[in-house]
């Protein structure tokens, strides 16, 4: 995941654009045809993205694609709340590439923000 970006938004609809870098380490460039995933944070799920985009990822190199997710105005505020109790903020993201050989899943992980980084900004004084 490279990038999250807010896009226009209703009350109970919150719409968000993923820039997500895909890397491949075959001797081959792979087409996708499509991709599925979930995005969490703190291990609670965030948004969920599909996309029928096609596009190569080079052999042992690397692309790029920007998705179109969505998430509820319910998840939204639930992350907020947990933000107040969090000393880091994880992410999550799973989900499959269509490929015209097959489907590969995906799933990586890591910090948002690091852990005792958030100490002091959103606790009380």
């Amino acid at each position: 995941m490279t990038n999250i970006m807010p896009l226009e938004s209703t009350a109970f609809e919150q719409r968000l654009q993923v820039d997500l870098r895909v890397r491949n380490p075959n001797d081959y460039d792979v087409q996708v045809t499509g991709l599925d995933f979930r995005l969490d944070l703190n291990g609670k799920r965030f948004a969920r993205g599909l996309g029928n985009k096609e596009f190569v990822i080079p052999r042992l190199s690397d692309a790029a694609v920007s998705l179109e997710t969505s998430t509820s105005m319910l998840d939204v505020v639930r992350q907020i709340l947990g933000f107040r109790n969090s000393h880091a903020v994880t992410y999550g993201i799973s989900g499959v590439l269509y490929t015209t050989r097959g489907r590969l899943p995906f799933e990586h992980a890591g910090y948002l923000v690091e852990p005792g980084e958030l100490s002091g900004i959103l606790s009380p004084q």
